[in-house]
């Protein structure tokens, strides 16, 4: 685990002192993140996988959706050639409209396709984005899942979360690390994501808030309790059918 979090580590120092040194990388789109990390075990295979993408703080209490559309698709394109910065707030009055003080998730999941087809409209960047719910009883699952598909399509994954203790799915986190390793592998389960928060460095908090004190620094690890406290299961009634929420890109490699 220790060499896993060395990984993380390293990849936040990279991406911060890049992000420094080009400060005005969204307006004349110099790059000033890399591409994929992958962190294997002995034997080759990936265990950890880790995406370098800019963090961006909401502006406003409610745009946490608007957040992770602005990082997602500012990777996306990114990854076909030309990395495209949109205002978070344009986004949200895009997808939701600008009176609206959330964005549900099927608005979330449906945004993500509209701004798609927007960029390959005017852009003609190809696009392959096809959004879709994954759902898992237990974290380790889902985590395990989401390092599978992170690894076919190189895409973020956003998560169905809550702010530190508070009201599950109340939260959009984007996961852009993974880690699992079975216990016979790595000696012990590992099952852990490396999250863009938005309310990290959040103007619409004071520094002494609640959330803005508990909110995740970029690419930091999280694991365990602290892992379900922030990631809560949602979705049905019965606490038995509830489940770990993410929305992924179902696409193939792109």
């Amino acid at each position: 685990m220790k060499k896993i979090i060395m990984f993380f580590v390293t990849l936040v120092l990279s991406v911060t002192v890049a992000s420094k040194a080009m400060a005005d990388w969204e307006y004349n789109n110099i790059l000033p993140f890399s591409h994929v990390h992958n962190f294997k075990d002995e034997g080759g295979n990936i265990i950890a996988t880790a995406l370098g993408i800019p963090q961006y703080s909401q502006p406003t209490y409610y745009m946490c959706g608007a957040s992770v559309l602005s990082m997602t698709m500012l990777w996306e394109s990114h990854k076909k050639g030309r990395a495209l910065g949109y205002d978070i707030t344009s986004i949200h009055e895009y997808v939701v409209g600008a009176a609206a003080r959330s964005m549900p998730s099927q608005k979330l999941s449906d945004g993500i396709t509209k701004i798609a087809d927007y960029i390959n409209a005017t852009q003609n960047l190809g696009l392959n984005i096809k959004p879709q719910v994954g759902a898992a009883n237990a974290v380790e699952k889902a985590v395990s899942n989401i390092l599978e598909r992170v690894n076919i399509n190189h895409s973020p994954v956003i998560m169905y979360g809550n702010v530190l203790s508070k009201v599950a799915g109340g939260h959009y986190y984007l996961a852009v690390g993974v880690a699992y390793c079975k216990k016979d592998v790595c000696g012990e389960e590992i099952a852990a994501l490396g999250v863009h928060d938005s309310v990290y460095n959040s103007p619409a908090w004071g520094s002494s808030h609640f959330n803005r004190v508990n909110a995740l620094e970029p690419y930091i690890l999280v694991d365990g309790p602290d892992l379900l406290n922030r990631w809560k299961k949602i979705g049905s009634g019965v606490e038995a059918d509830k489940r770990h929420y993410y929305l992924f890109n179902s696409t193939g490699a792109s």
